[in-house]
């Protein structure tokens, strides 16, 4: 799920559901249940915003451990894991070695969404992949905030390209990045 909770609970703008915790819960079962009876063995897991993002409250971690006990109750079956969409602009590291531990408390696997952008500068595919590669390598230099699920993604018009996969600034060049950095 993409941020259920952020636009569910806290989101102020048009629309805003402001559902209770609960609530939410409540809106996404009938969802979860049909998808469950088609696909018994899918995997639904949360993803969130982690670091200062706009108007997170000071609580937001205890927030997201909160809502993943709800969850877990209303619906019947936890989640299987929580995935940080890093807001990398902001001071996210505390927020994430954090989070990482609520995480593993409640029996989740823990990922973190690596992606290029959002530094204000003049963007190109190498640059995407390069800042990309600079994230995976701050988080995963801590065991704090090291993942158990590595995710690449991209909302941008970068990369433009998936292939070849030797070729810096394509989408699989990024994996090889990623994968050569475990040996």
């Amino acid at each position: 799920m993409d941020e259920p909770l952020w636009y569910g609970y806290h989101f102020n703008g048009a629309n805003a559901c402001h559902f209770t915790l609960n609530e939410l819960a409540g809106a996404i079962a009938p969802n979860v249940a049909a998808l469950r009876e088609l696909f018994p063995a899918v995997e639904i897991g949360d993803v969130e915003p982690i670091g200062a993002a706009k108007n997170v409250p000071p609580d937001w971690v205890d927030e997201i451990a909160q809502w993943t006990q709800v969850y877990q109750q209303v619906v019947g079956q936890k989640l299987s894991f929580f995935h940080a969409d890093i807001v990398w602009t902001s001071p996210w590291q505390q927020q994430l070695g954090a989070i990482k531990r609520v995480a593993h408390e409640h029996g989740l696997k823990f990922g973190v969404i690596y992606d290029g952008g959002g530094a204000g500068k003049q963007e190109s595919d190498a640059l995407w992949t390069q800042e990309a590669v600079e994230r995976f390598q701050m988080v995963e230099s801590n065991p704090a905030t090291l993942p158990d699920h590595a995710i690449f993604q991209s909302w941008a018009r970068w990369p433009h390209n998936m292939l070849p996969e030797d070729q810096p600034g394509t989408m699989t060049w990024l994996v090889n990045q990623y994968v050569g950095s475990k040996h």
